[in-house]
């Protein structure tokens, strides 16, 4: 599996967010509204951020497991 662009993290996260999944906590304090998609999201946001910078690193290594060592990432 390639490693996601930041687009394609984008296009997925704001494509998840929705009332339906705003943490409840946070949807007591405010309503979820489309002006601001993330809110009540930041929990499972930072997870999915984090697992896929992850399977890049892990996707680097086997890499450079391979071919020897890759040039540093931008």
């Amino acid at each position: 599996m390639a490693p996601w662009t930041l687009h394609e993290i984008d296009l997925a996260l704001r494509a998840s967010w929705s009332a339906d999944t705003c943490s409840p906590d946070d949807a007591a304090r405010e309503s979820w509204h489309h002006g601001s998609p993330s809110w009540g999201h930041c929990d499972i946001t930072a997870l999915f951020v984090h697992d896929r910078r992850r399977e890049y690193e892990a996707l680097r290594a086997r890499l450079a497991a391979l071919l020897g060592p890759l040039p540093a990432a931008k």
